[in-house]
């Protein structure tokens, strides 16, 4: 139901005195609700379920251990509970502080074909704990990386999103398995182990995730899979008139909370107060602005706390509080650096993704270009990717097919951005640049207390990371019910990392290393593996017989090289570009 704030009468004026006394009622009454989400089937808690005043956009999520709380609700209100693999449910509040529910399975949801490994099976078979999601869902939702659109809405699932541009983050099935080695699920996709980094997976190419979350997973995959699986299913063209589609979203990204330094006033008031605690042995009021002096307390009374008082009281109060020269200097010159805005920004995200299959009774396609360029909530925070996709399948026989599903990715996260630690700590009375235009490395002549735009305007930068992986594979359909299959799966990853600091603007370059500062790092990866899957699935009578044999090889080669040097002649125009001028390699 909508509810109304009654702040004014003349938002009543034509209302009947009944309606009126109604709607009094209905805001007096106003309670807050918790409660506990189980499943119907085992009790357990459901953690991530949706949980909306029906009718409303105000609405919450149930914790990892299930329970929800919602704040200014009305007796009469409703509540809509919706999660993916359960039936949705309405629940009356009818007055109750307390309201626990227990959702019950989808009967469609049993009826999926899932993917358990090498193959497929009902979900009303399974033992094992395992969960899909349909993309479909999530088509709409403004996604870097296929992780957003599993964040609280599987149970058991975890990821901890990045709020850099890049996104990532970290991801885990039921908690940390390892103290010091990696807790990442593996990643198959399209039934091919895949070792690549998540970035590289377009989630507008993705069909549907399972999630194999208990030991069931390591029995098919073996130890790699101690942390779970998530298994991607990529779209695929379908016989008939040929699809194309387009979509796009733009929207602006930024910080949800204001975590600001002190602003100008607030780090006189900081200085003061910490001073004031050392314990000086001073009188309190002696580190007070004299134009704001505490009560009862003169200016003469303030001036003799010191035994040579400067005769400017500002100049003479600005060394009480230990300001260094430019901070005085830019204090008395009424500046000030605003470095919450100098260090933050509204970042653009921009996502563009078209897409085209079809095909007949013997051939299928689908084909697919994106591209994402993103900024972040810091200043320098960039990252943009182009992704590709060719899924395509041909039956030159009845009992063949023969396929591929190849993909191509470039990445470019070049990002140098400000030093938050910098913002934080640099005085608000510094000056970004010095007196030549130069950025100033220490603004307040503290060194504590770093711009936080150094390597932001001085850093050149440039990492690229390009990734090929295909499944290329044959199926053929044996006599008494078998069916083989064999598929070889190249990876190949390149790129580089290359920086430059230039002595003049950063302290990498000018202090820490002498003349210039120069890394080229260039990595290539590639790795193979060759499945051979032979599957025989039979039923006599009531009895299920499916059995799966594999026989795997695997190679992976990786090469890495970094280059080093710093104190370049003539000079450092051409950074790292030419690192062959530099003379201390």
């Amino acid at each position: 139901m909508t509810r109304l704030r009654l702040s004014s009468r003349h938002i009543l004026r034509g209302l009947s005195p009944l309606l009126c006394l109604l709607l009094f009622i209905d805001v007096l009454q106003a309670q807050q609700v918790t409660g506990l989400v189980t499943s119907g089937a085992d009790n357990k808690p459901l953690a991530g379920v949706s949980v909306q005043i029906k009718g409303t956009s105000t609405g919450t999520t149930t914790n990892d251990k299930g329970v929800f709380v919602l704040r200014n609700i009305s007796p009469v209100d409703s509540l809509f509970l919706s999660y993916i693999g359960f039936d949705n449910q309405t629940v009356y509040v009818n007055n109750r502080a307390v309201v626990n529910i227990a959702l019950q399975l989808s009967m469609s949801s049993l009826d999926q074909m899932v993917v358990v490994g090498y193959g497929t099976q009902k979900k009303s078979d399974l033992t094992g704990a395992i969960v899909r999601v349909d993309a479909k869902t999530f088509q709409n939702q403004s996604m870097t990386q296929f992780t957003d659109m599993l964040s609280g809405t599987v149970a058991g699932f975890s990821s901890n999103q990045s709020t850099t541009a890049s996104g990532g983050g970290s991801t885990q099935i039921r908690g940390q398995k390892s103290l010091n080695a990696s807790n990442d699920p593996m990643i198959v996709v399209d039934g091919a182990i895949f070792n690549g980094g998540i970035n590289d997976i377009n989630p507008m190419d993705i069909e549907t995730i399972d999630i194999l979350k208990d030991a069931s997973s390591a029995a098919v995959y073996g130890a790699r899979a101690a942390n779970g699986v998530i298994i991607i299913t990529t779209a695929r063209g379908k016989s008939g008139k040929y699809t194309l589609n387009f979509a796009t979203k733009i929207g602006l990204t930024q910080a949800a909370n204001d975590l600001k330094p002190y602003d100008a006033q607030g780090y006189l008031d900081y200085r003061r107060d910490v001073l004031r605690g050392w314990g000086t042995g001073l009188p309190d009021y002696y580190f007070f602005n004299p134009a704001q002096l505490p009560g009862g307390v003169t200016l003469d009374q303030w001036r003799k706390a010191s035994n040579n008082p400067q005769t400017d009281n500002t100049l003479e109060w600005l060394g009480r509080l230990r300001f260094f020269p430019t901070e005085i200097k830019n204090y008395v010159a009424g500046k000030n650096v605003n470095w919450y805005n100098k260090t933050m920004q509204k970042g653009l995200r921009q996502s563009y993704d078209l897409s085209l299959s079809g095909g007949s009774d013997k051939f299928t396609y689908f084909w697919s270009g994106g591209y994402d360029n993103n900024e972040g909530i810091i200043r320098g925070d960039q990252f943009s990717t182009v992704r590709t996709r060719l899924n395509f399948d041909f039956k030159p026989l009845p009992w063949i097919t023969l396929g591929m599903n190849t993909s191509f990715s470039t990445r470019k996260d070049s990002s140098v951005i400000a030093d938050l630690a910098g913002m934080y700590s640099t005085s608000p009375y510094g000056s970004e640049y010095d007196s030549t235009g130069k950025v100033n490395w220490y603004p307040g002549d503290y060194t504590g207390g770093r711009n936080p735009l150094i390597n932001y305007k001085g850093q050149d930068r440039s990492i690229t990371t390009n990734s090929l992986f295909s499944n290329l594979y044959a199926k053929a359909r044996l006599p008494f019910g078998f069916d083989y299959q064999l598929s070889f799966q190249p990876h190949y990853t390149f790129g580089h990392d290359y920086n430059f600091w230039p002595s003049a603007t950063t302290i990498n370059g000018g202090s820490t290393h002498q003349n210039g500062y120069g890394t080229r790092r260039d990595t290539t990866q590639y790795e193979w593996i060759l499945d051979n899957i032979l599957h025989w699935k039979k039923k006599f009578g009531v009895d299920d017989f499916d059995l799966t044999l594999l026989y795997s090889a695997e190679e992976h080669l990786d090469w890495n090289t970094l280059n080093t040097n710093e104190l370049f002649r003539p000079n450092q125009n051409l950074g790292f570009n030419a690192l062959q001028f530099g003379t201390n390699p």
